[in-house]
């Protein structure tokens, strides 16, 4: 399987800028090829480096299997995050 991220699956590179994602909010895509070959993408939560129609230019020849979000330690016992993640739908 394919992936930009680092051996370690704890320190995840963000597929638009590059950099590591650290403890910063990032979604993770598992795209699958249409031969079937898939491929495990991080990108930081926000824009700049979310940008669905750049993903959707740059993985052309790729179905989402899966989407998830990684969220920092910080914001975990934030009732007031979690509230905002599950009535903001911007942010999905």
């Amino acid at each position: 399987m394919k992936s930009l991220e680092t051996e370690s699956l704890h320190e995840p590179i963000c597929d638009t800028c590059l950099t590591r994602l650290d403890d910063s909010p990032f979604r993770k895509l598992v795209l699958k090829e249409k031969n079937g070959v898939p491929l495990i993408i991080c990108i930081h939560y926000f824009a700049p480096c979310w940008d669905q129609d750049l993903i959707n230019e740059k993985y052309s020849n790729y179905e989402i299997v899966f989407a998830g979000f990684s969220l920092d330690s910080k914001s975990l016992p934030n009732p007031k995050a979690i509230r905002n993640l599950q009535n903001n739908l911007d942010l999905w």
